[in-house]
Parts: structure tokens; C-alpha cells; sequence
């Protein structure tokens, strides 16, 4: 018999137990060897909780009052969870900077236009005595460690506004602070709408997250940092728990195994199953020691290239370049020559890119 458990850590085995001739003292559960519980009565149940992913081979044997030992057929059990969401922090954000734009009202950031310069800032927070007549975005992820409430914390010199997003979307982002008028560097709470209200985040997930920065003249600044719960703060917050902002995958889960069409292969990723509706990139592990695996999610037939990238844009090495099919394409990428760092892994075809941020340790 195989039994197959999606989504929960907890199942219950239950038995049909026939009294041999002498009387059943009690049943006893078995994973391999392992022994699991025992049950003394009627109907001989035993609830397992705490499980995860994988295969269990299950026995049950009565335990006689003469001290017979009776085992049951095996059975297979098969524990599928969902795979959690990882979110290693890598160190940083993306800032946006536009150069000779003047005023101090966040609306005069042209932040619909191509930026001046961009580059990774490696904690929640802006140059400080940058310039005169500047506008800046910062955004990213933040990554939560431990779940619970979080409250938000904005400074900034002229003025500023931080976003937030319920996931990894950043049309879904909403205002949560604001500094209307200037702040000293890390200052955070001389107005009160630079405090946000409290925000359940979950362990393991990332959200999307953005501040808007506007200076006129004189000093300049802008910083974000955070408290848990329990009180603990982290200001600024640290590229530990940030990274920058890259195009998400938006695979859709199918209840059932849906028919391939075409421009709409479906796969198997992991233990799910995910139609490909966009192109898109999956790096693991993340972050690695010597080889990273690479999937390519293809939608559909084209020339495509594989390349690596510093954090700075310089062209490392092309991976691959050439045609692929619709469906998954894996390639390998030896880091043996390469020092620690973040790399950018970029996949692309004609004017569709994803970038995936990943980090070589040694």
C-alpha cells in the first residue's frame, strides 16, 4: 500500500486488528526499526505529528498478553510538504539616484525615467552628504529571520517616504511612513508619522520594500530601521536581512496535472507542478560553496544566453548561449576560480531578463 500525505506535518495510522488467540495487550507502530508509539485500546490508533518531507516504511505489530509479536503488512507513506520560500539577505539594496532635479517634494522624483546612476547599497540607508538638488529610491527585500510584529522606523533630510508590499509584489506596496520635514541621520522619532504601525511578517519569506528620498540643499540623508516584538531594533537595518530587487517567478500552482498548450509548458519543480507562463530563473543552492545548479524556465522556443556578472555589471563568463526549447534547461556553474561575493546570474532573450542574485562562499 502507498499513502501519500500533501501540506501536514501530522497524519493518523490507524489498524484493524483482529484478537488472535490470546488477548491484545497493545500495538506497537514501527517507521523501519524506529518504533513510533503504541496504542493500548480500541480501534489501536496512533496520531504522528512532526513530520517532514519524505518516505516511511510502516509496520504495526500486536503485542500479545503471552508476548507474541504479530506484524501487520507494510505500508509506504509518502510526507510532501510545501517548499519553503528561502531568503537568504545577501546584503543590500538597489539605489536609484537622479542627478540635477531640484525642489524638495517627493513628487518632483522622475522616478518613471531612466536614472542617473544605480548601484547596491549594502544596509537600509542612502550616502549621507551626498549632494544638492537629488532624488533617490531605494528598494529591495526585506527578509524576515522570526515571525511576529514588525514596526518600521523612516529618516530622512529633506524628505522622504518608505512602501511596503504584503509579498514579493511591488504593485501591491503601500505607504507605511513618512518624514515631511528634516531628520538628523538615525533620528526616528521626532515626528510620528516616521514611525509605521505593527506588521505581521513571516520567517522564511521575503517583501517587498521601497523608500523615496528628496534633497534640496544642506544635509542629506535617508535611513530605515526595524523592531520586533520583543523589542529588539536593528537601525539601520542590516544587508543581512535585504536583498536587491530582482523580477520574481509568477508560476501559477495547478490543482492537477494541467494539459501542456503551447507557449505554456508544464513541469514538475520539486513536488509541485507549475505551468511556465514566463521566463524565469531558479539558482541552488543559494548561497553555494563550489557548484550552483541553474534551471532556466523556458515558455517558449528561442535563442536565449546564460551569462554571470560582478555586482558591478562587469561580464564574468557566458554560461550559455543559443537556442532553447520550451520546458527547463539545467545548466552547472564551477566557482572554483571564482573569489567569495555576490554575483548576478543573468538569463535573457531579446528584451526579456531575469537577473538572480547569488553568493559564492569559501
Amino acid at each position: 500500500l502507498n499513502n501519500k500525505f500533501f501540506d501536514t506535518t501530522t497524519i493518523t495510522i490507524e489498524t484493524n486488528v483482529t484478537d488472535p488467540s490470546s488477548h491484545v495487550d497493545r500495538v506497537e507502530f514501527y517507521s523501519g526499526t524506529t518504533k513510533i508509539g503504541e496504542a493500548y485500546n480500541k480501534p489501536y490508533t496512533l496520531i504522528w505529528r512532526n513530520l517532514t518531507d519524505g518516505n516511511y516504511p510502516i509496520i504495526a505489530k500486536i503485542i500479545t498478553d503471552d508476548g507474541e509479536v504479530i506484524p501487520s503488512e507494510q505500508i509506504n507513506i509518502t510526507v510532501l510538504l510545501p517548499v519553503p520560500e528561502i531568503c537568504p539577505g545577501t546584503g543590500g539594496l538597489n539605489w536609484d539616484y537622479w542627478a540635477d532635479n531640484g525642489g524638495t517634494n517627493l513628487s518632483q522624483i522622475p522616478v518613471n525615467t531612466p536614472v542617473t546612476s544605480s548601484t547596491i547599497v549594502t544596509s537600509f540607508q542612502t550616502p549621507t552628504a551626498f549632494g544638492d538638488y537629488y532624488g533617490s529610491r531605494l528598494k529591495g527585500y526585506i527578509c524576515v529571520a522570526k515571525s511576529g510584529d514588525y514596526t518600521f522606523y523612516l529618516a530622512a533630510d529633506d524628505v522622504g517616504i518608505l512602501y511596503l508590499s504584503p509579498d514579493v509584489n511591488p504593485v501591491r506596496k503601500k505607504q507605511i511612513a513618512l518624514v515631511s520635514a528634516p531628520t538628523v541621520p538615525n533620528e526616528y522619532t521626532r515626528y510620528a508619522s516616521q514611525k509605521s504601525k505593527k506588521f505581521f511578517l513571516q520567517a522564511g519569506h521575503r517583501y517587498y520594500i521601497e523608500a523615496h528620498h528628496k534633497e534640496g540643499t544642506g544635509g542629506d540623508h535617508l535611513s530605515v530601521g526595524w523592531q520586533y516584538e520583543d523589542g529588539a531594533i536593528e537601525t539601520p537595518i542590516p544587508g543581512a536581512r535585504l536583498l536587491p530587487y530582482v523580477e520574481t517567478r509568477t508560476f501559477a500552482r495547478a490543482a492537477a496535472p494541467p494539459t501542456a498548450k503551447a507557449n505554456n509548458q508544464t513541469v514538475r519543480d520539486h513536488r509541485y507542478l507549475y505551468t511556465i507562463t514566463n521566463l524565469d530563473l531558479r539558482t541552488y543552492p543559494n548561497p553555494f560553496v563550489n557548484t550552483l545548479n541553474i534551471e532556466c524556465y523556458i515558455p517558449e522556443e528561442s535563442n536565449y544566453s546564460l551569462q554571470l556578472y560582478t555586482i558591478q555589471g562587469m561580464l564574468l563568463k557566458t554560461i550559455f548561449t543559443g537556442k532553447l526549447k520550451a520546458g527547463v534547461a539545467k545548466f552547472n556553474l564551477n566557482g572554483s576560480n571564482l573569489p567569495s561575493g555576490v554575483y548576478i546570474c543573468k538569463l535573457a532573450s531579446g528584451k526579456k531578463i531575469i537577473n538572480k542574485l547569488i553568493t559564492l562562499i569559501k
